[in-house]
């Protein structure tokens, strides 16, 4: 969570960016205290919400984030990224090293994400979405395409018959 805090500071001067975090996450006391300490007017905290509102909330969104540890040991695909990718937004995240959804999601071209450790290339990689409407367009359409290719029921099923 402090990745993308720590992004939010950086995006201050900007004031077409904002910054939505929604749910009960582990660390939700450190995301009020930093917005509290730094009196960051860019970001707005919810709590968890119904996934009917919360799915009319993401396509108000332009860019669909995420931020894993970095001390993870295993990996991980957070759910929320089905979500992002149903929607056709773009996905800005970190992840923790080695960890292969950094390779699904930057080689589908659905949006970009980099190693947990990597602040400077998470800014980067989010100046790029913000700058960009058509990036972000394109990269959601990908997002949408993987979705359907990969992780849809049909897919699925696919993959599993083909097993057998």
């Amino acid at each position: 969570m402090i990745n993308l805090i720590n992004l939010a500071k950086k995006f201050t001067v900007n004031s077409t960016v904002h910054f939505l975090f929604v749910g009960q996450g582990d660390e939700v006391e450190l995301l009020l205290k930093e917005v509290s300490n730094n009196k960051l007017k860019n970001i707005t905290y919810l709590p968890a919400v119904n996934q009917k509102t919360y799915f009319e909330m993401l396509n108000e969104f332009d860019i669909g984030m995420f931020s894993l540890h970095s001390g993870h040991k295993t990996h991980n695909f957070p759910g929320k990224l089905l979500g992002y990718m149903s929607c056709s937004k773009p996905i800005l995240g970190c992840v923790n090293s080695g960890n292969d959804l950094a390779d699904v999601v930057n080689s589908a071209k659905a949006g970009i994400v980099v190693n947990s450790n990597d602040e400077l290339g998470l800014y980067k990689a989010a100046k790029i979405l913000i700058d960009s409407k058509s990036i972000r367009n394109k990269m959601g359409k990908n997002g949408r395409n993987l979705l359907l290719s990969q992780f849809s029921v049909k897919s699925i099923s696919k993959q599993i018959v083909s097993n057998l």
